[in-house]
């Protein structure tokens, strides 16, 4: 019996031992300083639960979760905080409670943010250290009645100009149409919408899916599409219809729309993988990005960097301190050898075919005009498209996304109706002449050595110029140089423009 009272009586005081030295190792690590590295640790990971689990009964009584989790949150992640962390400086204990003096860094969308702060601390009835918080705690300056604020500082993307100092595309001012829906005549609304539908090129679906969206009130003003602002007479029909209403907005514009579009692209919203390659860079997550042509080409030269200021606001809605603030960077302005009126006047001939028009000085090399048709207006890009018009330049036969300049020929084809034309000027041979077939390899004599001519492909019938150029026969234009002469040809190929 005895033996038995001996074994209970040491396993209570090894549960109870047990107990103990939990107790006390719980305590030893809820140290005053560990106490707040958990707390800090928790605001990098989002984890608004677990930094209100920390604070004291008296912090709880006075702020619920909610409001503490809505505060901090709309704070912390409204400038972006990340890679936060706190260095301790001293800590002094009296009786329950403990200061700690300490400084914090994080970096923020406005740059980096340092400060001293002291953060207090009590024991709980378990002797658990918990933290006393107020909105102090967050910036030293921020009292619980303050806000913080952000604001964007906007950075102009470079403008592209022509050779002679033409905008063919710039940050400028659109045209944005939408309705304003308590102020639609409720007895023609469905009459309204579809004449809208119809003025703007929008499915009368896609109008009453974005009238009918949660945060839309009375007084909202609805976006429907963004025109450029010369379209004076589009905006002058939806005004007829009651509860319109046309504001400005800043986009990219582009003035002449199909003529430059392939060639100057356009920009849109930078994509998830971009940002993930782009973001040491300055881009954010609604950064804007060329995406096609000369826009895509010179990103590097137009980018343009927002800047952003963190500031505090007191009750009164007036600047209290600024805790961070970047300047914008405006983007490098580009100037191209196009000369836009003559890319115009390309487009304007070749519009309706499918074909490649490129417009060089032969003696600079420089690009005057570079022209593929048919193609797409690069403000439909960058002001909003409809699924309608995205199904109508992807499901089109003739392909207007292809940009046919880029394709490879040989140079040499495009010069064959310059020789013959010298030819038939200096009356060095007749149209109708025929040089002779000479199959798929030729040489003038066996003074060529190794060198030979060679075409693709034979043809029936006379080796004669439209032949040739039917056939782009290389023999043929060969044998046709050399009866022009080499000083004939050459004083023959044109003036300096």
């Amino acid at each position: 019996m005895k033996k038995k009272i001996c074994i209970i009586c040491i396993i209570l005081i090894l549960i109870i031992g047990t107990i103990a030295f939990i107790i006390y190792q719980n305590q030893s690590k809820n140290t005053p300083e560990e106490v707040l590295q958990t707390y800090m640790s928790y605001i990098e990971q989002k984890n608004y639960s677990g930094m209100y689990s920390l604070l004291n009964a008296e912090t709880k009584e006075r702020v619920t979760e909610e409001d503490f989790t809505t505060r901090n949150r709309n704070i912390y992640e409204g400038i972006e905080a990340q890679n936060l962390n706190i260095n301790i400086v001293k800590t002094d204990k009296k009786d329950n409670n403990a200061e700690i003096v300490y400084s914090t860094k994080m970096d923020t969308m406005a740059g980096e943010i340092t400060f001293p702060n002291t953060a207090i601390l009590t024991k709980n009835e378990d002797k658990m250290y918990e933290l006393s918080w107020n909105s102090t705690m967050i910036f030293p300056e921020l009292k619980d009645e303050y806000k913080v604020r952000v604001s964007t500082l906007t950075a102009k993307r470079g403008t592209i100009y022509d050779r002679n100092d033409i905008v063919v595309a710039e940050d400028g001012i659109a045209s944005q149409i939408g309705f304003v829906p308590g102020k639609m005549n409720a007895d023609t609304k469905n009459a309204d919408i579809e004449k809208i539908s119809n003025l703007l090129g929008i499915s009368v679906d896609t109008i009453n899916n974005a009238l009918s969206a949660s945060y839309v009130k009375d007084d909202t003003f609805v976006p429907l599409k963004t025109v450029l602002k010369t379209k004076q007479e589009l905006k002058n029909a939806t005004l007829e219809v009651k509860g319109i209403k046309i504001i400005d907005v800043t986009e990219r514009i582009y003035p002449y729309e199909e003529a430059t579009g392939a060639l100057l692209g356009y920009i849109q919203t930078i994509g998830e993988e971009e940002l993930k390659q782009k973001q040491a860079e300055g881009y954010t997550a609604s950064s804007k990005i060329g995406k096609e042509g000369l826009e895509r080409a010179f990103e590097s030269k137009l980018h343009a960097q927002n800047g952003a200021e963190i500031y505090i606001e007191d009750e009164n809605g007036n600047k209290s301190k600024t805790l961070a603030k970047v300047d914008a960077k405006n983007g490098e302005n580009v100037k191209l050898t196009i000369d836009v009126l003559k890319q115009q006047n390309a487009y304007n001939q070749f519009k309706e075919d499918k074909s490649a028009c490129v417009m060089m000085n032969p003696y600079t090399g420089e690009i005057l005009a570079l022209v593929t048709t048919p193609t797409y207006n690069s403000n439909d890009f960058t002001l909003g498209m409809t699924n309608e018009k995205w199904q109508s330049l992807t499901q089109d036969p003739a392909n207007p996304l292809y940009n046919r300049y880029l394709a490879s020929y040989a140079p040499g084809s495009s010069f064959k109706p310059i020789v013959g034309a010298i030819g038939l000027n200096t009356g060095s041979f007749t149209a109708d002449e025929d040089f002779g077939t000479s199959g798929t390899k030729w040489q003038n004599s066996n003074s060529w050595g190794d060198f030979y001519i060679t075409t693709l492909t034979t043809y029936s019938g006379k080796a004669n110029l439209q032949n040739a150029l039917i056939y782009s026969d290389n023999i043929y234009f060969a044998k046709a140089a050399l009866k022009i002469g080499a000083e004939r040809l050459k004083n023959n190929i044109g003036k300096s423009p």
